[in-house]
């Protein structure tokens, strides 16, 4: 017999409840679920901390996030991201002789969606589908510094300190951005951990709204080798995705 999680079970039919109306007062919820007033509030305390509900202050309602909607979403679009990102990803790996990756923003926080290695890769990298704290790499600053809406990131994101180079000072922090909103870059300078050495840039699509983030990671000497012709490369690589979007998003 498979063994079930009680606690699991509980908040996906809290969740389920949401597939006939899109909002639900706690009463209703405790009603249409028998569970005590303790246990659902335990639940959407839960479920609102991780983003899947928000509860509307005016109404003192319980919502679907749009967590939920990148959810449902995330198989088209994973798919339509890599078919414009991954032949110059892959190039630029070749050109570079570094890991490449790309990122996206999600629940204030950095998501890896693709990486391509060359041998002698660094391992530290993170793979895709793993989340990475935006403070910690340069795809987190140019994630921050061109989301759609900076307060809200810099007010709900988590500083989290990896090494002794890791910014997590919010005076600091803002400082990098605006850097980075200016150059169009930003660095991880062995701030996920020690001697791995990152440059980001932004990609942007035809609306001029942050598509992704793409970054090349290596070892910190040989990547300050070949700084600044990684840097052009990088660039360049952005460019011709953002030219790709325009052509496709005609």
């Amino acid at each position: 017999m498979v063994e079930k999680n009680g606690s699991l079970e509980k908040a996906l039919k809290v969740i389920d409840l949401f597939i006939l109306k899109d909002r639900y007062s706690l009463k209703e919820i405790i009603e249409s679920t028998s569970f005590s007033k303790a246990a659902t509030l335990r639940i959407l305390n839960t479920l609102v901390y991780e983003h899947y509900l928000f509860k509307n202050i005016e109404d003192n309602l319980y919502y679907l996030s749009n967590k939920f909607m990148k959810l449902s979403d995330n198989s088209s679009n994973s798919k339509y991201l890599l078919s414009v990102i991954k032949g110059p990803l892959d190039d630029l790996c070749d050109k570079t002789g570094f890991t490449v990756s790309a990122s996206i923003l999600s629940n204030y926080e950095s998501l890896a969606v693709y990486r391509v290695e060359s041998s002698g890769a660094l391992s530290l990298v993170p793979n895709v589908g793993q989340t990475m704290p935006l403070n910690c790499s340069g795809s987190g600053k140019i994630l921050t510094a061109f989301s759609d809406d900076l307060m809200d990131v810099l007010s709900n994101m988590k500083y989290i300190e990896r090494t002794k180079n890791t910014i997590i000072e919010a005076t600091k922090y803002m400082e990098v951005i605006l850097k980075a909103k200016n150059d169009r870059f930003a660095v991880d300078d062995e701030e996920i951990a020690e001697g791995l050495f990152c440059i980001a840039t932004v990609v942007l699509d035809k609306s001029d709204k942050l598509f992704c983030s793409i970054s090349v990671s290596g070892y910190k000497i040989k990547m300050l080798e070949k700084f600044e012709y990684i840097k052009e490369e990088l660039m360049k690589t952005a460019m011709n995705i953002e030219n790709k979007l325009n052509r496709i998003q005609k």
